[in-house]
């Protein structure tokens, strides 16, 4: 037996480690929403809890969409608890101010009826904010452009232009949501979760898939 004898320069390394260490959790600590991240409806009781992540300016979260409202329609308020949380990928130049732009849209009608027609509407003019045919427009530009599609659903001219470039706690919205996606591990859109389990399913899953994923559960 050979007794170790304690390095004091090993034992500061360490010291030194273990606080950088904690450091680093402490600050890489994402924001905690005030309440569950996303916009939802139906009832927090129901059986099934379905989480969508969404870009508003990707194709394939647009051919998704109806699919989720088909699935939603179907089951109903009190089978389904249904949860969209936005999540803009880098490479949409624009999408980031699309989703900015939906928490000033809950923000003027917080009961979130005009904010459902302002997801199907931007669905709908999406390819309009592509990166190819905005290239040429500055981000103000942009902001205006899609503000008229907030406003033919409802939001007054002047409550988005405060919304989009005053009012800090719609930007500040849009970046807790994006860190919470990137915390549980999202790397694209559309995803899937159901019972707080990653689904498969993508904007490929038909109706009828759907009904087979969601029949042991319902």
């Amino acid at each position: 037996y050979q007794r170790r004898v304690r390095d004091p320069n090993m034992t500061q390394l360490f010291v030194v480690f273990l606080f950088l260490s904690l450091s680093y959790v402490t600050y890489s600590q994402p924001p905690i929403p005030k309440t569950y991240d996303g916009f939802k409806q139906g009832s927090p009781e129901a059986p099934v809890s379905l989480e969508a992540f969404f870009d508003l300016f990707c194709p394939d979260s647009a051919t998704a969409w109806p699919i989720i409202k088909q699935v939603l329609k179907h089951y109903g308020p009190s089978k389904i608890y249904f949860v969209l949380h936005l999540f803009p990928l880098p490479y949409h130049h624009n999408a980031y101010l699309a989703s900015r732009g939906s928490y000033v849209v809950q923000k003027y009608d917080p009961t979130l009826v005009i904010f459902w027609k302002w997801i199907d509407e931007i669905f709908a003019k999406q390819s309009l904010f592509f990166n190819a045919p905005t290239r040429n427009k500055t981000v103000y530009t942009v902001i205006d452009e899609i503000g008229e599609v907030a406003q033919s659903v409802g939001v007054p001219l002047d409550y988005w232009t405060n919304g989009m470039l005053v009012d800090s706690t719609t930007d500040s919205s849009g970046r807790v949501a994006w860190k919470y996606g990137a915390f549980r591990g999202i790397y694209g859109t559309p995803l899937f979760l159901v019972n707080g389990v990653l689904l498969t399913a993508d904007q490929r899953t038909t109706f009828e898939q759907w009904k087979l994923i969601l029949l042991s559960l319902i």
